[in-house]
């Protein structure tokens, strides 16, 4: 998206841009630029093991498959606000975050830049692994594995929360 719209590489989505606003495309975004934003939400890692299938094992009745390369990339919140922040000039953000994952060193540069994250031994990590397939230019899932289960805060998590929201909220327009 940051590419093709913000770059206005993609003079398709310029043009349709146009015909949508009034405003020239980039006073719109001269515009965006300057809000002082606020995120709030779940904290989701998202890992994606890319692998190859080699078949069925002939003992279990399972998928045979090689594992190629792995990514790890900002999900949930922390995506939207990794976007918002190259896109406007402020973007904050409040979410709980399992203190474990957070100082795991696999994850920990996810978590660079995202300020007013509340680390919590209490909250379970969001984590969605998807195992893929790629043929070509297609990618085909083969299986997710979720690892989590329903959060709900702690009072003390709550507190916390809130107490950083009362904080910096009155600082943001959105």
């Amino acid at each position: 998206i940051s590419e093709n719209l913000f770059g206005f590489k993609d003079k398709i989505i310029k043009s349709n841009l146009k015909k949508i606003y009034s405003s020239d495309v980039e006073d719109i975004i001269a515009k965006i630029k300057k809000l002082k934003v606020l995120v709030i939400g779940e904290t989701i890692i998202d890992k994606y093991v890319y692998v190859e299938a080699r078949g069925v094992s002939p003992k279990s009745n399972t998928l045979s498959c090689i594992k190629k390369k792995e990514l790890i990339m900002p999900g949930g919140i922390l995506a939207s606000y990794k976007f918002l922040s190259a896109i406007t000039n402020y973007t904050s953000l409040v979410s709980v975050v399992n203190s474990d994952l957070y100082s795991n060193k696999t994850y920990k540069k996810l978590f660079e830049n995202s300020l007013n994250l509340i680390k919590s031994k209490s909250y379970t990590p969001i984590i969605k692994e998807r195992v893929l397939e790629e043929h070509g230019n297609r990618i085909r899932k083969i299986l997710t594995l979720n690892t989590y289960k329903e959060n709900t805060f702690t009072k003390e998590d709550e507190k916390s929360v809130l107490k950083r929201l009362s904080k910096i909220i009155k600082k943001n327009d959105l």
